[in-house]
């Protein structure tokens, strides 16, 4: 019988394998699936496969896989499609698939003549030994098929499954650049931001502040016999020389040309407060190019400098200003910092601290004022970590933890993470998770068929369990039930795609 093998390619889909098959002209298509690991996911629905059995059937061809996809196989089975582990194995006996279809009208033909009968006088039957096989095999030719096609089978495997919790403690490293799941370190990372920030408060200093300045008279003598004319504005000052208190005259003074001529000004001190008051005297000095022909002298004490007592900025003050801002911005600034993370990464609240801290007040300190502001430049920095980077190392771990044959179940695994932190002296956080999940054995439902198809019935019991990690024994269901009891042929069916295999996991 011919046959035409088309190989597939890992991208085929069920529109692409039906061009493939619709160019085929024989009796047999086999589709060949790619050598691959994993396998390759072509036709793995029901659906795509039942199409393409239906298209090659009505073609006229019987169709065939041959695949290593456990999921290909099992709806193979299930649509009574024969699978095969390689090429040689399709022609170890004989197959077919194609299922019913309509029959399509033929002409009917004229019926040929009546052969004329052989005489039975003269007729010549053939020898005992030569009928008697003819026979026998006459009569195995329907049976020896049915052997192969109508044994069908159900095997159970209940497999025992593991249950892991691994609590593990993860400490962080800012130079690593990638996780180190035998060390259980993980990598971190310093972010910052930048931020301006301003207040005000109360000052809470005392100072005397100067409010009016000293006034009186001074008296100008005239030291030669010319006219001497005194600007008002003339600076006058006392005679000590490292204290000396400095006057101004408030009007012009016109000395007559004579010797000792006067005249009476009014001045005024430059320094407000109580300092200007100075006694009888004290004003005894004319600054400028007109002390060598004048002379000065208060006939009167000066009067009228006071102070009075209020606000200042003490360093105090300035601090709890600066203290108060600053962990105003921190706030913020960590909050601004938790905003621009992405997903699956977390700050950690207590590394946030301020660095490049710049503050400007707009008084110094022991300047009068009732109001202090403050404006601080200052970048907030904190320490990031990346939780996805934690729980791969708890998968990783999970992974070795594994038992050998046994795999971990991917949709099983639950990480955890615990809220608290510890602060290493070296200057990294260590915090802990658990990973939880389930390991079993890789159960291959194709293997499972070659190992026992056309093994017998108690034989294949026990070859499974040895086998396979069974918690309980092998369960084998053999249809039709009476083929379990009759000799010789209590084997389970020598067609793979005629077992099917289920998996229990406890």
């Amino acid at each position: 019988m011919r046959e035409q093998i088309i190989q597939l390619e890992r991208d085929d889909d069920y529109h692409s394998v039906r061009d493939k098959i619709g160019w085929a002209q024989t009796e047999r298509i086999l589709l060949v699936w790619p050598e691959e690991t994993p396998p390759a996911s072509v036709l793995e629905r029901k659906l795509d496969l039942r199409l393409i059995h239906r298209h090659a059937s009505n073609l006229g061809a019987h169709l065939g896989l041959i695949t290593l996809n456990p999921q290909v196989a099992d709806n193979a089975t299930d649509l009574e499609i024969p699978v095969f582990n390689k090429l040689g194995d399709s022609h170890l006996f004989p197959w077919r698939s194609r299922l019913s279809v309509e029959t399509p009208f033929v002409e009917q033909r004229k019926p040929l003549p009546p052969r004329p009968h052989a005489n039975p006088a003269t007729a010549k039957l053939w020898p005992l030994y030569v009928r008697l096989p003819i026979f026998l095999v006459a009569l195995l030719v329907p049976i020896v098929p049915m052997i192969f096609l109508i044994p069908s089978a159900t095997v159970t495997l209940t497999l025992a499954t593991q249950q892991l919790s691994l609590p593990l403690t993860i400490q962080t490293d800012p130079l690593l650049a990638e996780i180190d799941v035998d060390n259980r370190l993980i990598p971190s990372q310093d972010i910052e931001v930048s931020l301006v920030g301003n207040s005000e408060a109360f000052t809470t200093g005392n100072t005397e502040v100067a409010t009016n300045r000293a006034a009186g008279e001074v008296t100008f003598s005239n030291l030669t016999a010319q006219v001497i004319r005194i600007p008002a504005g003339t600076a006058v000052r006392t005679s000590s020389e490292s204290t000396a208190l400095r006057f101004v005259t408030q009007q012009d003074a016109n000395l007559q040309p004579r010797v000792n001529a006067t005249d009476t000004v009014p001045v005024i001190a430059v320094e407000a407060g109580p300092i200007g008051n100075v006694s009888i005297g004290k004003i005894n000095r004319v600054e400028g190019p007109l002390s060598a022909q004048v002379a000065v002298l208060n006939s009167n004490a000066t009067a009228g400098g006071e102070v009075v007592s209020g606000l200042a900025v003490t360093e105090a003050d300035q601090a709890n200003l600066q203290a108060e801002l600053e962990a105003q911005l921190l706030e913020e600034g960590f909050a601004n910092l938790v905003a621009q993370l992405a997903p699956g990464q977390f700050a950690i609240r207590e590394s946030a601290e301020l660095i490049n801290i710049t503050p400007t007040f707009d008084h110094f300190i022991g300047e009068q004022t009732d109001r202090l502001a403050l404006e601080l430049q200052a970048t907030v920095t904190a320490t990031v970590i990346d939780e996805r980077l934690a729980f791969d190392v708890g998968r990783e771990t999970l992974v070795a933890q594994t038992a050998n044959k046994l795999v971990l179940f991917e949709d099983t695994v639950r990480l955890t993470r615990n809220s608290e932190f510890t602060y290493n002296p070296d200057g990294s956080i260590s915090f802990d998770i658990v990973a939880e999940g389930t390991t079993g054995p890789i159960t291959n439902r194709q293997e499972v068929r070659n190992l026992l198809r056309g093994v017998q019935l108690d034989s294949a019991q026990s070859l499974a369990d040895d086998t396979y990690p069974v918690i309980l024994p092998t369960e084998i269901e053999i249809t039709p039930s009476w083929l379990a009891s009759a000799p010789l042929i209590d084997r389970l069916p020598w067609l793979p795609w005629r077992i099917h295999v289920e998996v229990a996991e406890n």
